[in-house]
């Protein structure tokens, strides 16, 4: 049955702020941030909220917003891993995503590097939740790699660099069809909340904010072009592939390309 519009109560909504206030703070650690996107992304899912009716105005509905956040490229060509997982985790979020890449961006030291920039749109509430989750999956890769990495022993800078993004790669692409999974489980009702019951079916509410975003990216970003390059396979990508299993997305997630 699809989700219906219900009130839900004031503690729900007080949760509710709790979690968006927690997942916002610099103080708080990763998990302690990835929880907190997790459980209000299921909350504001299982009651069909917008922001608005969290903050409590009159709005019905929100407008979309459009958010960018930037890192650094190790690989020339805007690192396809990191664009094709922040494009999932935007779709599990009921958000659009496209990508800037090869455009410099400010580092952790304050210098400007050649990275990728990865824009986010949809209701503020969304939007919130997908950069925290991406930020989680982009940064469970990076230490796979790292770990993976020390295993073996390289003959030069490049040939590191190469091995370094095949198994983000791979990595990125089991994790996708992890996502992918779950959008489907949430559409069809039957993935589950903190109590263990099910969340309502979500398919009509993914629906409706398609064609909210459809309507926004016409106005906003009528040329943006369609990228469907793909990184070339290797062994350092099938190691990745088998490896991203072990990240745990049911602790996360509860419920590509430049477009």
């Amino acid at each position: 049955m699809e989700a219906e519009q219900k009130k839900p109560s004031r503690k729900t909504i007080y949760r509710i702020k709790k979690l968006l206030a927690l997942a916002n703070d610099k103080g708080a650690t990763e998990g302690e941030a990835a929880e907190a996107s997790r459980r209000a992304f299921a909350l504001l899912a299982k009651w069909n909220l917008s922001l608005d009716s969290v903050e409590g105005t009159s709005s019905k509905e929100e407008e979309p917003v459009e958010t960018v956040a930037s890192e650094k490229s190790i690989y020339a060509g805007g690192d396809r891993w990191a664009i094709g997982l922040y494009h999932k985790v935007a779709e599990l979020n009921f958000c659009e995503y496209f990508f800037n890449a090869n455009c410099y961006v400010t580092n952790e030291k304050g210098k400007r590097v050649l990275g990728v920039k990865h824009n986010v749109v949809g209701k503020r509430s969304n939007v919130i939740v997908s950069h925290h989750m991406a930020d989680y999956m982009l940064e469970a890769v990076k230490r796979l790699a790292r770990e993976d990495m020390k295993a073996h022993k390289f003959e030069s800078e490049s040939q590191r660099a190469n091995y370094e993004y095949g198994f983000r790669y791979g990595c990125s692409v089991r994790l996708q069809q992890r996502i992918n999974a779950m959008i489907e489980d949430a559409k069809k009702g039957e993935m589950t909340e903190d109590t263990g019951a099910n969340l309502p079916a979500l398919r009509s509410l993914y629906d409706e904010n398609q064609q909210m975003l459809d309507a926004y990216m016409k106005e906003n970003h009528p040329n943006l072009r369609v990228n469907r390059r793909k990184a070339r396979w290797s062994q350092a990508a099938s190691q990745g592939f088998r490896k991203a299993d072990g990240v745990s997305l049911h602790k996360q997630v509860d419920g590509g390309a430049e477009r």
